[in-house]
């Protein structure tokens, strides 16, 4: 575990166990959620995806406490089913501490966090959204780990400008390191590496800034990028490896909020490069991905209760030098809040595409290109 990583745990354990609750307040919070999806004409996350999975579960549990006015201490654990994704695998989330100095400075060193567009850091605040899924075309779905946090540290701060105007900004450096069993494993292993024994970076960098401007208008450009990815594998009697030079993502985002609606666009693109072997016969590829996409959207509270989603989504992929195409999806959601920690929802999305989200390997039959899937889900926070 690396040095800032284990400091953080080990301080919060630490407190969490020793401290006498009276003079050091401990906080402990979690959710867990259920859900069910089904598509049509491709088969999507799991197998039996075309006669409905319950295959989609997600838990955590946090603790965080203040001993001192300006030092924060927390800790999160995960897990998530979705799919072949993930099941039930604990992990890390984050383990940080965190000084705040002023308003415009704090800083957080351990496993932290990381803010990539408008919901990145929202992507386990469930019961805080309408829609069941962040979008697509935007977010990664199937690998959450590799993009959640570093361990390393962040600086970030908070700047008013006068008026109705104000400046918030997130810098962070670190590894982003990951568990070979995890979600991003298991897409690599699908995808031609078969069994990850050895998944590594070399450094992780990046930063955000947002401005919150008038009548409830807000700006946002994100930058990330990671260094000297390292994929090790196994396929058969086959070793695998690709060495990934520069790994770029880069989010610009535009929100704006009146009274019971929201309306959000972003515009996101990932790009890569390096070359990948496998042995025998030895042969060296190059490798390299260009993803872009975007979605516009609204967000209506009817009442405290209940609240409508609407979405269209659009994105293209290219894999070295093929063209995996475009995806339209149109989005429609709605969430019943019968208390303020507990939602019901149910999201539809219609697509034409697969753009990477279906592939030939889980529909050996060919791949149908108006497609469709529902999904609900419940979810409790405390």
């Amino acid at each position: 575990m690396p040095l800032l990583r284990m400091l953080a745990t080990c301080a919060l354990t630490t407190m969490v166990v020793a401290a006498d609750p009276a003079d050091i307040p401990v906080d402990v919070h979690g959710f867990v959620g259920f859900g069910w999806f089904r598509t049509w004409e491709n088969t999507y996350l799991v197998a039996d995806s075309q006669q409905g999975s319950t295959e989609m579960w997600e838990a955590a549990v946090s603790v965080t406490s203040r001993p001192m006015d300006r030092l924060r201490l927390g800790v999160q654990l995960f897990a998530r089913d979705l799919g072949i994704y993930d099941n039930g695998q604990p992990a890390l989330d984050y383990a940080y501490a965190d000084w705040r100095a002023e308003d415009w400075l704090g800083v957080q060193g351990g496993r932290v966090r990381i803010p990539v567009g408008l919901l990145q850091e929202e992507i386990d605040n469930d019961t805080a959204r309408t829609q069941i899924f962040l979008p697509w075309s935007v977010y990664p779905l199937r690998v959450r780990d590799f993009f959640l946090a570093v361990d390393g540290a962040k600086a970030y701060g908070f700047i008013p400008l006068g008026g109705d105007q104000s400046v918030e900004y997130t810098a962070y450096g670190g590894v982003s390191t990951v568990d070979e069993n995890g979600g991003f494993a298991i897409s690599l292993a699908r995808s031609a590496y078969g069994n990850i024994n050895e998944l590594t970076s070399k450094r992780t960098l990046g930063g955000m800034l947002h401005w919150n401007g008038p009548e409830g208008l807000s700006v946002r450009g994100s930058l990330w990028n990671t260094t000297g990815l390292s994929v090790r594998g196994k396929r058969g009697n086959v070793s695998t490896s690709a060495d990934i030079g520069q790994y770029w993502w880069t989010v610009a985002s535009l929100g704006w909020e009146a009274g019971d609606v929201q309306l959000a666009a972003e515009y996101s693109r990932v790009h890569y490069d390096g070359t990948a072997t496998f042995t025998p016969p030895g042969i060296r590829v190059p490798v390299g991905q260009n993803q872009d996409g975007g979605y516009v959207s609204a967000t209506w509270a009817a009442n405290r209760w209940l609240e409508f989603y609407g979405a269209v989504e659009a994105s293209r992929l290219q894999i070295t030098n093929e063209d995996f195409g475009q995806t339209r999806a149109l989005v429609g959601a709605f969430a019943i809040r019968p208390k303020p920690n507990w939602s019901l929802k149910l999201e539809w999305r219609e697509l034409r595409g697969q753009a990477g989200y279906v592939t030939t390997l889980d529909n050996p039959s060919g791949l149908e290109q108006n497609w469709r899937m529902v999904a609900l889900k419940t979810t409790a926070d405390f």
